[in-house]
């Protein structure tokens, strides 16, 4: 299940209020809190330990953010040779498209000077003596990986040599599921999930590429927003990438995996009555531009209880799991939170409650085991049928255009056979022409071997029947003899 959201929107704390313990890094309102991907399975036994795993980019991956960079603008990438090194970074710096408006420019300008980045970071470390692994019962372990994962500390300063944040593509916990309080159950999301955290929508560049490779195979999305920012027309940049990233074509099916969070529900329900009319509107208006009928669909109108969206407030429900806990230390903080949500008075499960994270703790875990397959299933239906149907259009054009070469070549073939059969035909003719004309020599010829050959057998038989002759006559005077005697 990857998170989503544009910066300060409230992802980590909303994380954190999701696993009831400080895991992610939380950052002041507006300030991004990390730089990188972060994979969260629960998926250690209670006598197991917890460590975080890091990935970098190696140098397979580095090229083919390159080669995507070169396509995207048509560059000319002809200077592009040999490993990545200064080198090939500083040539990469030089490469400049034919022509683009001001946003692409500035979009170009920012990228380009990311991949920079990456490559001279890639040439700067070894990746084989990076660390790797994190053991979070290791507090040196814990403070180096928290500087290492946060895009602006002292680690990863723009100057430093050090910097290392360009390189790593994700980072991925290992922890214990939550069960050290008695109401953790409606808190406890499926053994198989993997949580994700991803940097804000309205990042740099850099961010679009970490979230473009850390979402393309969640199940879900949860897509969390905080007020005043709700996303609206002005935004159709913005909009236009969530898009792209969580609805496989924008269709009400696909909508299911996305779980839109309206968070910060304590600061909504005391603000100014304007603010609170135009709400509804805003967020009717998100839905229809992020996926038409979302609102109306029948799965999804009431998913977050009156609303197709969950109304919530993540820090309520982590300060309540901490006190659940005995934790608590922002009392003040805590007590005027209940107040905002009408809660004063109540114990801390009903402040749980109340910030509606239980309820999307719910939903999800409905999603999954009730939505998740058949939702993989349409997916990899839409899927195919895109895939068969550009098949068969380059199918059709290909038979197309194979039809038109057999015909031309069928023509030339037809031409060929026409030649060859009238030059035969004129040979025919000739060779017959020439025997006609022979035929009186042939006829003349043919007699005279005729004649010889009748004279040479008239004089075999007259070799032959003259010696027969005699024996007869011969025969014939002995037996005349024979009788006049007797």
């Amino acid at each position: 299940m990857a998170v989503i959201g544009t910066t300060g929107a409230g992802k980590s704390t909303l994380i954190n209020a999701l696993l009831g313990r400080p895991l992610v890094l939380t950052k002041a309102i507006g300030k991004p809190a990390t730089g990188a991907a972060l994979e969260i399975f629960l998926d250690v036994p209670q006598a197991g330990k917890e460590k975080a795993i890091v990935t970098y980019r190696d140098g397979r991956a580095i090229g083919n953010l390159v080669k995507e960079f070169i396509e995207r603008y048509q560059l000319d990438d002809s200077s592009l040779k040999g490993k990545l090194d200064d080198n090939f970074a500083s040539n990469l710096s030089k490469l400049n498209p034919n022509s683009f408006n001001i946003q692409q420019q500035n979009e170009f300008i920012e990228l380009r000077k990311i991949l920079v980045n990456i490559i001279r970071q890639y040439a700067n470390h070894n990746s084989k003596q990076l660390q790797t692994e994190f053991y979070l019962e290791n507090a040196n372990d814990t403070e180096y990986l928290m500087e290492l994962i946060d895009e602006h500390s002292l680690l990863n300063d723009e100057n430093s040599t050090n910097r290392l944040i360009g390189l790593i593509k994700t980072v991925s916990y290992h922890i214990q599921p939550d069960s050290n309080f008695d109401s953790s159950a409606s808190l406890q999301l499926p053994g198989n999930v993997c949580l994700v955290d991803l940097p804000g929508l309205d990042g740099s560049p850099l961010h679009d590429i970490i979230i473009s490779e850390g979402i393309k195979d969640a199940d879900a999305v949860i897509f969390i927003l905080r007020p005043p920012r709700i996303l609206g027309r002005g935004d159709s940049y913005l909009l236009n990438r969530v898009r792209q990233y969580i609805s496989f074509e924008g269709n009400t099916e696909s909508g299911e995996r996305i779980f839109l969070v309206l968070n910060a529900r304590d600061s909504i329900m005391v603000d100014n009555a304007g603010r609170l009319d135009n709400l509804p509107k805003d967020m009717d208006d998100l839905m229809e531009m992020l996926v038409p009928s979302y609102g109306s669909h029948p799965l999804l109108a009431k998913r977050g209880g009156d609303t197709p969206y969950f109304l919530t407030s993540a820090w309520a429900a982590y300060a309540a799991q901490k006190r659940l806990k005995g934790s608590m230390e922002e009392i003040d903080t805590y007590e005027a939170i209940k107040v905002k949500l009408k809660v004063q008075g109540k114990d801390d499960r009903e402040v749980l409650e109340a910030s509606q994270i239980p309820r999307l703790v719910q939903e999800l875990t409905k999603f999954i085991r009730e939505r998740r397959i058949e939702g993989q299933i349409n997916d990899g239906k839409q899927a195919l049928d895109i895939i068969i149907d550009s098949l068969d259009k380059k199918f059709n054009k290909s038979s197309y255009s194979a039809t038109g070469r057999s015909a031309n070549l069928q023509e030339k073939i037809d031409k060929y056979l026409r030649e060859r059969q009238s030059e035969l035909k004129n040979i025919v003719l000739d060779f017959q022409f020439i025997q006609i004309n022979c035929m009186g020599e042939l006829r003349q010829r043919l007699e005279t071997e005729a004649i010889t050959i009748c004279n040479i057998v008239d004089s075999e038989l007259q070799k032959k029947t003259s010696p027969i002759l005699e024996r007869k006559l011969c025969f014939q005077t002995s037996r005349l003899v024979w009788r006049d005697n007797r």
